[in-house]
């Protein structure tokens, strides 16, 4: 059965997922380098701005035009917005294939990396969640 998410669903999960990743002294490697990462998705759509620019990190959905841009952003859709989070996709060749467009300061970027295991690790977690609910008697059968 391919699953597919709409953008509450979405917004769901990947609200969960920020309050995960970005608690505690996990925020304090965004909030350190004072940058904001924004997230532009299509099929579903969802909008999405974590701005470490100030202390608490904010995770701002569909924010309002008078939002600053963030220091770097990144639009996928569909798939590649799963394969992203999963940790299944190679983002470097995700780039060269134009599947994911990059915004801004790349080399910025790179000191967030360390984040992303923690980020991908709490979506995979949550999607489990999410997929339970929508067909529970999958893996039952």
């Amino acid at each position: 059965m391919n699953l597919v998410l709409s953008s509450a669903d979405l917004h769901k999960i990947l609200e969960r997922v920020f309050a995960r990743g970005y608690s505690g002294e996990n925020a304090a490697l965004i909030t350190k380098h004072r940058m904001a990462v924004g997230f532009y998705f299509s099929s579903p759509v969802l909008n999405v701005i974590v701005d470490g620019r100030s202390d608490p990190v904010q995770v701002l959905f569909d924010p309002p035009s008078s939002v600053p841009l963030p220091d770097v952003s990144f639009s996928m859709a569909g798939q590649t917005i799963h394969r992203f989070w999963t940790g299944e996709l190679n983002v470097v060749a995700a780039m060269t294939r134009g599947e994911v467009t990059a915004r801004g300061n790349l080399i910025r970027a790179l000191h967030l990396f360390p984040m992303m295991p923690v980020l991908q690790e709490a979506y995979r977690e949550e999607w489990e969640v999410w997929r339970s609910s929508v067909n529970p008697l999958e893996g039952k059968l």
